[in-house]
């Protein structure tokens, strides 16, 4: 037998128990006790991860020319950025929920590092806006990269 064909069906058996097993988990967790929207940040890195492993499959077994490779990168990259940009924009809005008027610890300090819940919020907004900066600017890097190839 060839190696080519041996090596695409393992590729392809790969990544079908790989998707079977993080779907069932994200499954699982987003029907115990995280609930629906404890789980979406879960389900968000299973899409991206899951995205990832077809692509190499495809890329690996199949080649991709060069306008598709090309698309499904930008579409990489704005998702993750987009994916981070949303959790900042969640950990914004979970900070406002507190009721108490008091200040935040930080992780792992002691009670002279306090901040208030305007700031701890405005932090959160702040990486939002840094991630969407952020992945605007990869993804203009990577179309001229495309574009000087």
């Amino acid at each position: 037998m060839e190696k080519a064909p041996l090596s695409a069906i393992s590729a392809f058996i790969a990544t079908a128990i790989l998707s079977i097993f993080v779907i069932a988990l994200a499954q699982s967790i987003s029907a115990g006790f995280a609930g629906f929207w404890g789980g979406l940040p879960f389900w968000l890195i299973i899409i991206f991860v899951l995205g990832l492993a077809v692509y190499n499959f495809f890329e690996d077994n199949f080649g991709l020319n060069k306008g598709l490779r090309f698309s499904l990168q930008v579409i990489a990259i704005l998702y993750a950025g987009l994916a981070l940009a949303f959790g900042s924009w969640q950990a914004s809005s979970y900070v406002k929920k507190f009721k108490n008027d008091s200040t935040f610890s930080l992780p792992f300090s002691d009670t002279e590092h306090m901040l208030s819940q305007g700031w701890l919020a405005g932090l959160w907004v702040a990486m939002t806006v840094f991630f969407i900066i952020l992945t605007s600017l990869m993804v203009m890097k990577h179309y001229r990269k495309y574009l000087n190839s």
